[in-house]
């Protein structure tokens, strides 16, 4: 399982310290699609840093190509107070694009499933 938690560079940057969002994706593409391995991904929620459209499709995107065989969603599991309403339909909004594409999801996060109204499976 890897976890992207981004779906940019200048978000991978500012969630993970690092600019490495282009090697990521492309030894995951390598690894992934390529060589037909099976690769999960991770995307952990960060109210305020990643839990936006734009990041949430890239990942999206990014599962899409490599063929992911599943997706986790998760939330910062040391500020689960911060999950908002916008972070949650952001974490709904990506259950949903994984979903449409026949990508299997689970929700890895207590607080978040329950502000979800899910249980642990989505699909």
């Amino acid at each position: 399982m890897v976890s992207v938690d981004s779906g940019t560079r200048d978000t991978f940057v500012k969630v993970k310290g690092v600019d490495a969002f282009n090697r990521v994706c492309d030894t995951l593409h390598r690894y992934g699609r390529e060589s037909n391995n099976a690769i999960d991904l991770k995307y952990i929620f960060l109210s305020g840093i990643n839990d936006n459209e734009v990041d949430v499709e890239g990942f999206a995107v990014l599962a899409n190509e490599i063929e992911s065989n599943s997706v986790t969603i998760s939330s910062d599991l040391l500020n689960t107070h911060l999950i908002d309403e916008h972070t949650v339909s952001m974490a709904e909004y990506l259950r949903e694009k994984v979903k449409d594409m026949s990508i299997l999801c689970d929700i890895n996060s207590y607080a978040l499933a329950e502000k979800m109204k899910e249980g642990v499976q989505c699909q």
